[in-house]
Parts: structure tokens; C-alpha cells; sequence
């Protein structure tokens, strides 16, 4: 059986008139732990926070092309949907 990890940003919950946050968005993407957790340390080798958090990755100018990498490979080589 294939399995899909999902993972959200922006829920404000009730409050879906919080001008904090316009915007919420959800992605699912076909991938095992193993390949996860491979493709995190080849993108981010000296990663030790226990997962990707894109606002705190982004901050460093190094990380971006990371970033851009990491997606390029997921696009590439998984069913995904944003």
C-alpha cells in the first residue's frame, strides 16, 4: 500500500479571520521515512533540529538554493500535490 505524508501550514483554527495568517496551505507527498530522512541529509547534512522547518531554513541566504534543490529533487522523483 502506498503511503501519503500530509503536513499543513497556516491553521489558525477558528479564527479564519486572522489577518496574521491569510493563508493556509496543505501538501501530501508519496515518500517513505528512509527516503525522508536520505534526502534531508543529503540537502541539509548538518542538520540536527528533528525536522525541515521552512521559516527557520530560509532565514540563512545559504540554505535557499537547499531548499530549491530538495524541491526540485522531491517534484522530480515523487507524486506530490500542493
Amino acid at each position: 500500500m502506498e503511503c501519503f505524508s500530509v503536513d499543513e501550514s497556516g491553521y489558525t483554527g477558528f479564527d479564519l479571520l486572522n489577518a496574521e495568517q491569510r493563508f493556509q496551505g496543505a501538501a501530501a507527498i508519496a515518500i517513505t521515512h528512509e527516503e525522508a530522512s536520505r534526502l534531508i541529509e543529503q540537502h541539509f547534512p548538518n542538520l540536527v533540529a528533528p525536522e525541515l522547518k521552512y521559516g527557520a531554513l530560509a532565514r540563512r541566504s545559504n540554505n535557499r538554493e537547499r531548499l530549491l534543490s530538495l524541491q526540485r529533487d522531491v517534484l522530480a522523483h515523487h507524486k506530490c500535490v500542493t
